[in-house]
């Protein structure tokens, strides 16, 4: 209900600061909208308010010197490197890279058939490896399976 509550306040604020918002670059634009929806998930995944609210709470927590921390994630609690962490990153501004030549080139998928050959073909290779290395492919059960 939170999250649905949110996305609607986005929505009212967007319309009621249109001509605001249209002056900001299309870059912060997508980071903000980021940023809102990853707050709206955390209501979203979380099993209850409390836990919401503890995990913003832990998520800008740097106070704990003796450990590395981000967010709610302590290390060795659950087995999450600070690799991965730089590695999400990383992916997530690959991503955001990816978004801006989606509008740069209104066709992304012609922009890569208009390739040559073997730049078209390394394209594919660098995506398989992609899919390969950082794929999920155990049996876990699909988020809105537990509703």
């Amino acid at each position: 209900v939170i999250w649905g509550a949110l996305h609607g306040v986005y929505v009212i604020a967007e319309r009621i600061f249109a001509k605001q918002y249209q002056a900001i670059p299309s870059l912060i634009k997508r980071v903000i909208s980021f940023g809102l929806v990853w707050f709206a998930w955390i209501f979203f995944r979380a099993t209850s308010l409390h836990d919401a609210t503890l995990l913003i709470s832990r998520a800008f927590n740097f106070t704990e010197a003796t450990s590395f921390k981000l967010g709610f994630y302590k290390l060795n609690t659950y087995d999450i490197t600070k690799e991965n962490i730089v590695l999400s990153f990383v992916m997530v501004l690959v991503l955001l890279g990816i978004n801006t030549l989606q509008f740069k080139y209104k066709n992304l998928s012609q922009k890569i058939f208009s390739l040559t050959f073997y730049m078209r073909w390394a394209v594919y290779y660098l995506l398989l490896f992609i899919i390969l290395q950082y794929g999920v492919f155990s049996k876990n059960s699909f988020i809105y399976f537990q509703f």
